[in-house]
């Protein structure tokens, strides 16, 4: 291998290592913002749950000892 040979396959390596970079870069910066979309939606599923069973009224048991309506 000639020395110019030597710096251009160097140079070429640089190059794919930068967009290696780049592109892992892009991706954890995908990944980051999934999680935080994903800590969003799971907050507000917990404040939609605790505003259903705010809502909700409790089972106490007393539907059970309810005769069945006249129609049946």
């Amino acid at each position: 291998m000639t020395p110019e040979h030597t710096a251009e396959r160097l140079e070429a390596l640089e190059i794919r290592l930068m967009e290696q970079e780049a592109a892992l870069d892009a991706l954890t910066r995908g990944q980051l913002d999934l999680t935080r979309a994903v800590e969003a939606l799971t907050d507000r599923l917990q404040r939609l749950e605790r505003q259903v069973r705010e809502l909700t009224p409790p089972d106490t048991g007393a539907a059970a000892a309810e005769p069945p309506p006249p129609h049946y």
